[in-house]
């Protein structure tokens, strides 16, 4: 049997594809007129839909299978090859007797880029499409101290098998990620033919090939000839009683002539209102990291430790959690079946006398958050821009409370000898792009020499991409502002210095396609010196929904964990019209 090949079937197009075919028609009416940008729509949607819509499997390793496993694995026709030293041979027409098994054989040629599938090392690992038949009907058997002695006849001791992999669908994993996938690859469509148009009309505005489905001010940053999209400001102060301080890590700064360039651009249907806007520079030991907390409190780390382990159900989960590699937990499992929210619990090394630690994250808000929150919206249909004005005038604590009681930001809690004790939470940031974020912990009094500590979410509403943790006293640094030497508003030419200077009752406005080009005067240093972006502001949607407030949802709304169990039912509707086969795209643009 050679699996470098197989048998001639009907071609059925991968999700991918017929997401790229959907959208191909956008492609020839706009490259009709803008042959450039058309080619880079076109180009985006490959890159974006080939990292979307993967499916995955699970290996159910075992180190032995009984007789009657086997004997019906071949009534399901499943096609099972066995392991030796000499070499892979498909069995056929298996009988076992007395604990032998006697089988006809067949040599196996499998080439290197099948032989991934076939030899895992994950419990739940991703296959291409064209691969699915190979890879769910076949079952893989280990015996590598045995040889095949005849040609054509196989008589193996099941007391040789030293592991069996049953390979079945991962559905709950593959469902999720062809759910999100769906969603993502509309909210980037609709991203993509703004930027097309923007780009194309007006080249002084940035473009990007983000997914800007969250609202708030982008920031981009002038490096490598061209302003380069960073990342979102003070994601989620909706409200001016929200308005709030954000900390954004820079890194890459390249100085032009002693000056820094940003740009600050509304690209969403908000009205913005940004109060200050300043850089800040710490210098540093070049073997040194600063990151600033939430409250803008500078902390220095060496080397963080990742996890031991974690709570997570996948067994390459704490691996995942080591590196900044783009696969990331997505808050969909639960520590306790009681509780409305998504968990991890992490566990890390601990020096037995240690009494504080600072844990490091690389995380960000998912598109499905940005997508629920959206639904919540239209939920007041043609008063939700009375219900903005009104949240305006609310009380601070009390929203904070409801936020907290929702768990939209990244809560943080460690484990005492009474149990889970709540830490602090790392703010929304936005579903634009990750970031580092740094927060101090109280280590409770211990012998032991590890720490538990757990995040929770809203169901899907967080990206946990990395977690480290680090011991390490804070070196003295001293923070430094650098104020702002030029600020240009794009519309009007106008002079926005005076507005962003400091956090008071002047702000610098933008409507949508409008943006600040903003320089820091700043000469180049020998020395080792990381930046920050401060900022302050609020926002407001200008979105206008239909019909009138569904009340009885809403006041579930004040239920405490309520936002997750609504994502939850959400998620799990997705997955079932997905199952059906619908069209997800019509169930989103309905919403």
């Amino acid at each position: 049997m050679d699996l470098k090949s197989s048998n001639m079937k009907r071609l059925i197009p991968s999700p991918a594809t017929i997401m790229i075919l959907l959208f191909l028609p956008i492609l020839c009416i706009v490259s009709k007129k803008r042959r450039k940008a058309g080619i880079i729509y076109f180009m985006t949607m490959i890159i974006l839909s080939l990292g979307c819509f993967t499916n995955f499997y699970h290996s159910n390793s075992k180190k032995t299978v009984s007789d009657s496993t086997l004997l019906s694995l071949q009534a399901e026709h499943k096609i099972i090859i066995v392991s030796l030293k000499n070499g892979n041979y498909e069995l056929r027409n298996i009988k076992i007797d007395d604990k032998i098994i006697e089988a006809e054989v067949d040599p196996v040629t499998i080439d290197d880029d099948r032989s991934k599938y076939l030899f895992p090392h994950n419990s739940s690992t991703q296959y291409k499409h064209k691969y699915k038949d190979i890879v769910l009907k076949t079952v893989q058997i280990y015996a590598l101290s045995d040889s095949l002695k005849d040609s054509t006849h196989l008589s193996l001791p099941m007391s040789s098998i030293s592991r069996v992999d049953i390979f079945s669908k991962d559905k709950g994993r593959t469902t999720a990620n062809h759910v999100l996938s769906a969603i993502g690859v509309v909210a980037i469509t609709a991203a993509i033919v703004i930027v097309i148009a923007a780009a194309t009309s007006t080249p002084s505005t940035p473009s990007s090939s983000t997914n800007q489905n969250c609202g708030c001010p982008h920031v981009y940053v002038y490096q490598h000839n061209n302003f380069q999209f960073k990342n979102g400001l003070f994601s989620g102060a909706i409200y001016s009683s929200l308005e709030k301080t954000d900390y954004l890590p820079l890194d890459s700064l390249v100085n032009v002539n002693g000056r820094y360039k940003f740009r600050i651009v509304n690209s969403e249907q908000e009205e913005q209102k940004i109060n200050q806007v300043a850089l800040m520079k710490i210098t540093h030991d070049a073997h040194t990291n600063v990151l600033l907390d939430r409250n803008g409190h500078a902390h220095t780390f060496d080397q963080a430790m990742p996890p031991l382990s974690t709570s997570l159900t996948t067994k390459d989960a704490a691996v995942t959690l080591k590196n900044k590699d783009g696969k990331s937990y997505w808050f969909n499992e639960k520590h306790d079946s009681n509780s409305a929210f998504g968990s991890v619990i992490l566990t890390f090394e601990k020096p037995v006398d240690a009494r504080l630690a600072k844990l490091i994250v690389h995380a960000k808000n998912s598109s499905w958050a940005a997508f629920i929150f959206d639904d919540f919206s239209s939920l007041f249909g043609e008063k939700f821009q009375q219900y903005q004005l009104k949240q305006d005038k609310a009380d601070k604590d009390k929203l904070d409370r409801w936020q907290k009681d929702q768990a939209l930001s990244l809560m943080v809690y460690v484990e005492t000898d009474k149990g889970w004790q709540f830490v602090d939470y790392f703010p929304i940031i936005g579903s634009m792009g990750g970031r580092d974020m740094i927060m101090p912990v109280s280590i409770p009094p211990s012998k032991q020499n590890k720490v538990r500590i757990k995040l929770e979410s809203a169901f899907m509403f967080w990206e946990l991409n990395y977690a480290g943790i680090d011991y390490s006293v804070d070196k003295e640094v001293k923070p430094e502002i650098v104020p702002a030497s030029y600020a240009i508003k794009s519309s009007d030419s106008s002079d926005q210095i005076s507005d962003l200077a400091n956090v008071d009752s002047h702000y610098s406005k933008l409507l949508q396609n409008e943006f600040i080009s903003i320089e820091f005067d700043e000469h180049e240093s020998n020395q080792t010196e990381s930046y920050f972006l401060v900022s302050t502001g609020y926002y407001h949607s200008l979105k206008q929904y239909v019909g009138k407030p569904d009340i009885g949802m809403l006041k579930q709304f004040k239920k405490r964990g309520f936002f997750s169990e609504y994502s939850e039912k959400k998620f799990d509707e997705a997955q079932q019209l997905l199952a059906k086969g619908i069209d997800l795209k019509t169930w989103i643009e309905g919403k």
